[in-house]
């Protein structure tokens, strides 16, 4: 929905600036910035989309070719009407590589990043021009074959060049080339991000290929009449074959065992892919399957707390409590500060009647997260157990106020607190 919503303000705020340009009413430019905002607040994918206004601005606007006749005032208006664009976007891009650096389970240095990079810009072009094996969840590539790399960096530099030679002559091949790269660039992999490729990804930067396309096309053939005997019929062919693939590809979006099963289909070593999937087995009650695809995810994966604690989760549904607790234990073990996996092995230590362990588990969790509001709750039923009804009462107050109200009205019902 967020990709989704943020391309509808964006490319509302595209249309705006145009219509901005007609006659520079301050009220069509504050229209514009509160749409790019919204944008941004939608997902900071958007943040190129300055970048963009200023490739527009070049062709079809033809904003700097004016600049030469309106001199440097021309150039002052065209330059300060961006400012606070780029303000926007340098803000929601900090906050963003802050967030995702903090989430990302996985930190790539920077050399590989740029490898990524390129890798990925070749990639998308593929997958726009033969949209097949898309994968909901793509795994990291660590090492990447030296031909690829090679024939990548080539496809890149080749089309860069081309479309640099014909700058003045066919303008819209460089203003949707470097759309492309410059829209693509927040995803690309040079800055950390929690996912080296994503098929929404490139809803804003397909937007330069089509460009290039749309006007290219008619520009290599001139002859009017051949475009409409060629042109017409390869377009509907075209559109036809899309639309068996597209009715073909929502057919694995169903159910998460379609989508996730299907990424494990087309892609490798793809760890994400076989936690979710364990993860919806287990909503069906599946729990020898999920076990075995978390064991798969384990194995590309040791080191991820994620995975250990999500099959401690398929332990308990099954009643396997003793490996469940081993699993959070060593989930823990990886990572100190997962508050998730002390509170569910609180709740495993409570259901055996092992209070004062649960009630570590449950203070660990607290103090970890002061707004758990799950670890106040299960707290509370360990006080009530233990007879201890005003402390209980208080984390059942608690774990109300911060949205879970389960214990405070099992509480009341039962007259123990007012």
């Amino acid at each position: 929905r967020k990709d989704v919503l943020s391309m509808f303000f964006g490319m509302a705020a595209l249309y705006t600036y145009a219509y901005y340009l007609e006659n520079f009413k301050r009220s069509r430019y504050l229209l514009c910035l509160v749409l790019f905002a919204l944008a941004l607040l939608s997902k900071s994918m958007l943040i190129s989309l300055p970048f963009i206004l200023l490739l527009m601005d070049y062709w079809p606007l033809q904003r700097f070719q004016a600049i030469s006749a309106g001199g440097m005032r021309a150039l002052k208006i065209l330059v300060m009407e961006k400012i606070p664009f780029f303000v926007l976007s340098i803000a929601s891009g900090i906050v963003t590589i802050w967030a995702q650096y903090e989430t990302s389970e996985t930190h790539l240095e920077f050399p590989m990043r740029v490898l990524n990079a390129i890798v990925s810009y070749a990639s998308y072009l593929n997958k726009l021009f033969l949209p097949l094996d898309l994968a909901l969840i793509y795994p990291f590539v660590y090492s990447f074959p030296a031909w690829q790399i090679v024939e990548s960096f080539a496809i890149l530099i080749g089309i860069t060049a081309l479309v640099i030679y014909f700058f003045r002559k066919l303008p819209f091949l460089s203003v949707g080339w470097f759309w492309y790269l410059g829209a693509m660039i927040p995803v690309s992999g040079l800055v950390s991000i929690n996912a080296p490729m994503a098929d929404h990804y490139t809803y804003l930067p397909s937007i330069g290929i089509a460009i290039m396309l749309a006007w290219g096309i008619p520009a290599l053939i001139k002859n009017e009449n051949l475009r409409r005997k060629i042109l017409f019929p390869v377009a509907v062919a075209f559109l036809l074959v899309l639309s068996v693939v597209t009715f073909h590809q929502c057919g694995y979006w169903k159910n998460s065992v379609a989508i996730f099963s299907r990424a494990l289909e087309v892609t490798e070593n793809n760890y994400m892919a076989h936690n979710n999937l364990a993860i919806a087995l287990t909503e069906e009650g599946k729990i020898a399957e999920a076990i075995e695809h978390y064991d798969k995810a384990m194995a590309i994966k040791p080191e991820l707390d994620l995975l250990y604690h999500n099959r401690g989760v398929s332990y308990v549904r099954a009643g396997r409590y003793q490996l469940a607790i081993g699993d959070y234990s060593k989930a823990i073990n990886l990572n100190s500060g997962n508050y998730n996996a002390y509170n569910n092995r609180g709740i495993v230590y409570a259901e055996l009647g092992m209070y004062q362990k649960a009630m570590e588990d449950f203070n660990t969790a607290i103090s970890l997260n002061k707004n758990f509001a799950d670890a106040y709750h299960n707290r509370s039923l360990t006080y009530f157990n233990e007879r201890k009804r005003e402390a209980g009462c208080a984390d059942a107050r608690k774990a109300c106020e911060l949205g879970n109200c389960g214990a405070l009205g099992l509480a009341r019902d039962r007259g123990l607190c007012p």
